[in-house]
């Protein structure tokens, strides 16, 4: 089975403390850096899956570019459609909060010099089952691609960070995989204010085959055609939440690619992400992606 994953990648810089007020420099006593970006993250969670998986991306030109690089290929994925631009790469800023909640902050950078045409013209001359994309690229960008590679594969969006979105705009792609902060946002409402999950998904599912809106603990709520279902995570006690979204949406692709049921894809999609916030390999979110035979054990 193959992948093409339109993605993003951003050196990620961890930090655990509380907020600092207005003003107030507070001392950090945690930080790491490690490899990022959601895009990035699910193209190795999908490699991890079985799956050959193509990365259509763009690094900067400095020690983070060579970085990611080097990762992509020790995980076995294609590079040959990575560009390397006269920019920096992308960084992301994650406040991690005592009980293994976040919070993101995003930079783009070299997430913006990819080619509409080069990236078009790829999904035009490649053969892929499965084409998957974010928001921290260009959404628009990702939107356009996504309608073109629907032609001759199933295509799943994973609008984060999320951007207002009219349920219009997204026909004929295959699933779309929001967290319930993003299908807010997509809908015109502020992320913390309340809201009818199902509701929101239901507009959407009108326009696509799969809404999937993954709720954290409690599981992921999934409408695929009359049917919808609350499909329960599983009970572990968190070390750090970062990424588990991307572990989710990685199992979740490559489970719906192979032509599983949608929620049986989510089932094995909560099983990732629970492993991932697990961190049974250390602390480092790419090395807590989980291979396939750590999720599917019946």
């Amino acid at each position: 089975m193959r992948a093409i994953a339109l993605a993003s990648y951003n050196a990620t810089f961890v930090i655990k403390s509380r907020r600092p007020a207005p003003g107030e420099t507070v001392r950090v006593n945690y930080m790491r850096v490690e490899h990022g970006g959601k895009g990035s993250n699910q193209a190795i969670g999908i490699r991890r899956m079985g799956f050959e998986v193509k990365l259509i991306a763009s690094v900067g030109n400095d020690e983070f570019g060579e970085l990611a690089l080097k990762r992509w290929k020790n995980e076995g994925i294609d590079v040959s459609m990575v560009k390397v631009a006269n920019a920096y790469t992308g960084y992301a800023f994650v406040l991690l909060a005592d009980g293994g909640g976040n919070s993101i902050y995003i930079s783009p950078n070299a997430n913006e010099a990819i080619d509409t045409k080069i990236v078009m013209d790829e999904l035009v001359n490649s053969n892929y089952d499965i084409f998957i994309t974010v928001f921290e690229i260009d959404p628009k960008l990702a939107l356009n691609a996504a309608k073109a590679a629907s032609k001759k594969s199933r295509t799943i969006i994973n609008p984060a960070p999320a951007i207002p979105l009219n349920p219009e705009e997204v026909d004929g792609i295959y699933a779309l995989t929001p967290n319930e902060t993003e299908i807010k946002v997509m809908s015109g409402l502020g992320p913390d204010l309340p809201a009818d999950i199902p509701s929101l998904a239901r507009s959407y599912s009108k326009h696509v085959n799969v809404v999937a809106v993954t709720l954290g603990e409690m599981g992921a709520f999934v409408i695929s055609g009359n049917r919808e279902k609350l499909v329960p995570a599983l009970n572990v006690k968190p070390v750090d939440t970062t990424g588990a979204g991307d572990a989710w949406n990685a199992a979740f692709s490559a489970f719906l690619a192979e032509g599983n049921d949608p929620f049986y894809s989510a089932e094995m999609a909560n099983r990732a992400a629970a492993f991932l916030v697990s961190r049974k390999r250390g602390i480092d979110l790419v090395d807590n992606l989980p291979f396939r035979s750590e999720i599917q054990w019946n």
